[in-house]
Formats: structure tokens, C-alpha cells, sequence
């Protein structure tokens, strides 16, 4: 019996001296660079920095993204195309508010206004209770466009583009249609 016990300490000695060894091991770190990794110390170093030098880069990338980000207040104001389309940016404090007519389909109004680098983007609700992304960019010339970003419902599809903006000033009432000149008048 003591023959035994003595047989499973000295094992259990061994495979602690083991473990708690220096043991060395070539890890691939995220560049593909091979590195030595000598002691489990050394590689929660070697992770620490590597962390560091990703969160120093994901900071340089989102300062880069900010600077191309369009000015809301830009955005400002009441858009028309000739299809009785209409969208209307607002600021209410430091907060911003679309809303979206699509004429005989859906009015959207509730949802966050951000910018991004590529327009407005006005995350809402669609008339049917599901969540709708819509992105609102210029198209050039004075002119401006509604993409449907992200939707399930099936008053749209996913890219569809509501082009033809334009921008009216407060005194300024869009036309729609041609005016009935057949009228007798």
C-alpha cells in the first residue's frame, strides 16, 4: 500500500514539475509573423500589446471615418420630387428628426437620424412594426436620393431608390404634376 501511494505522489510531483515548467512553443501572432513564446508570463505580455497596437489602430480608423462623415445640419430642410415623395430633416436641440412620405404607401417618422460618410441614415420602423433603414444622399446637381438600406416589408425592396429630390426653401412649395391647363379657364 505504501509502495503505491509513494508510486502516485512521485507521478503527481512529476506532472506538477511539468506544468509548472518553462516550456517553450512557436505561436503565428495575428500578422503571421512567427514569434517565441517562453513562459505563459511572456505570452499574456506578448497579447497585452498586441490588443494595444489593434485598439490603437481601430482609434486611428474611427477618426478617419468621423472626418468624412456629411454635417447633418447641411441636410437640413423640406425635400419634394414630382411623385408627391416628400422628406423633411429637422433639429429639435441636439437631436435630429426625419420624417418620410412615399405617396400612397407608407409616412415613416419615428426613428434615429445619424450621418455617416455617404448621407443620412434614419433608422425607423416601417408601417408595418419592423425595423427599416433608409439612406438619404445627394446625387449630384443640387439633387438628392432615398435608398431603401435594410427592410422586410414588402412595400420595398432592398436597394430600391427614390431619386429626384430637390431641396425647397421655407417659401418655396414644390409642384407636383403637370399644372391642368385644359380647365377652361
Amino acid at each position: 500500500m505504501k509502495k503505491k501511494l509513494a508510486i502516485i505522489f512521485a507521478g503527481l510531483m512529476s506532472i506538477s514539475l511539468i506544468a509548472c515548467g518553462k516550456t517553450e512553443e512557436t505561436t503565428e501572432g495575428s500578422e503571421g509573423v512567427s514569434m517565441d513564446v517562453s513562459s505563459k508570463e511572456d505570452s499574456t505580455d506578448v497579447a497585452a500589446e498586441e490588443t494595444s497596437e489593434a485598439d490603437d489602430t481601430a482609434e486611428t480608423d474611427d477618426t478617419a471615418v468621423s472626418s468624412d462623415t456629411v454635417n447633418l445640419d447641411d441636410y437640413i430642410g423640406f425635400y419634394a420630387d414630382g411623385d408627391c415623395n416628400e422628406i423633411t430633416i429637422d433639429k429639435e436641440g441636439d437631436d435630429y428628426t426625419m420624417e418620410v412620405t412615399i405617396f400612397r404607401l407608407t409616412d415613416i417618422d419615428e426613428g434615429i437620424v445619424s450621418a455617416t460618410s455617404e448621407g443620412v441614415v434614419f433608422d425607423a420602423t416601417d408601417a408595418a412594426g419592423d425595423p427599416i433603414k433608409l439612406l438619404f444622399r445627394e446625387a449630384g446637381d443640387e439633387m438628392y436620393e432615398l435608398v431603401i438600406e435594410e427592410t422586410t416589408w414588402d412595400g420595398f425592396e432592398e436597394g430600391q431608390i427614390y431619386g429626384n429630390f430637390e431641396k425647397y426653401d421655407e417659401n418655396m412649395s414644390p409642384v407636383y404634376g403637370e399644372p391642368d391647363s385644359d380647365d377652361g379657364e
